[in-house]
């Protein structure tokens, strides 16, 4: 697990269908107090210094349709190479996804409910992320930050946008995802590890199915249904979720507002779908 606190993570932000698009560089915040040393399990006890995690919460009782209501496929073309994973919005204009669901180099993301197949796709600008996941397959980096967050060019309108976590959960969770069903969302509930990494919750069995990155998981904390993270992959035996409190003050910045934020590393970026140039007016 990588703890330095100068840890990356791209996260790909459009401006307008027209004009240029930027990618902002931020730096992971630090990890919390309690975060344990390498490895899935965390530790078993606990130093002087450190601050022991709360106990689980109850078993909650989820509102599926509810959950259903704020997920969306994104959709990424590059060359003849098209993906579909899922994701979450948490206002009109802004999904959150894995990282590694947008490629580099990708031509074209879309965005559209996942309630409703027939709608039109929202298009984002090109954007690019360098996660350092995977190579063929497996995984590189076990505690890389995952998360991506994409702004569209139009609103998706939805009954009701989801609420990020600020901090860890160790209370149940639910996966919404396609459970091996290209047509069909399901939602599973089920208890994560109780000790995350900097950046990633871990469950012993595998949920997802072909497609299911960036499938959001929601926790209920205080009475409220919050994001806690989007599935990120796996490895045999377990299952991989990146967490989303670690950029909950990215994301505060990013919904508020679509500025450039202070510090920020602004790196190339091309827009898609731009308009083609009006043709010159024909002699008389």
């Amino acid at each position: 697990m990588r703890t330095s606190a100068s840890l990356l993570l791209l996260l790909a932000l459009s401006l307008a269908a027209c004009g240029s698009g930027r990618v902002y560089v931020y730096p992971a915040p630090p990890p919390p107090a309690w975060d344990p040393p390498p490895g899935a399990d965390g530790p078993t006890t606990f130093s002087a210094t450190t601050t022991p995690p709360p106990p689980p919460e109850p078993a909650p009782r989820f509102d599926v349709d509810a959950l259903f209501s704020t997920v969306v496929t994104v959709h990424s073309l590059k060359g003849n190479m098209g993906g579909q994973c899922l994701g979450a919005m948490v206002a009109p204009r802004i999904a959150v996804t894995a990282a590694h669901c947008v490629p580099r180099g990708a031509a074209q993301v879309t965005v559209a409910p996942a309630s409703d197949a027939k709608a039109k796709r929202i298009a984002v600008e090109s954007h690019w992320f360098d996660p350092a996941r995977k190579i063929d397959g497996k995984l590189v980096d076990e505690d890389t930050a995952d998360v991506a967050v994409l702004e569209l060019v139009a609103p998706v309108k939805l009954p009701v946008y989801a609420r990020y976590a600020r901090n860890p959960v160790r209370s149940e969770v639910a996966a919404v995802g396609m459970r091996n069903s290209p047509n069909a969302i399901d939602a599973m509930g089920f208890r994560l590890s109780p000790h995350p990494t900097q950046h990633l919750y871990y469950r012993s069995v595998g949920f997802g199915a072909p497609g299911d990155s960036g499938a959001p998981v929601f926790a209920m904390v205080g009475g409220e249904t919050l994001l806690v993270g989007v599935l990120a992959g796996g490895s045999p035996g377990r299952e991989v979720f990146a967490r989303v409190d670690v950029f909950s003050d990215i994301l505060d910045r990013v919904t508020g507002s679509r500025v450039e934020q202070p510090g920020a590393t602004v790196l190339a970026s091309r827009p898609t779908n731009k308009p083609p140039p009006p043709k010159p007016p024909k002699k008389p």
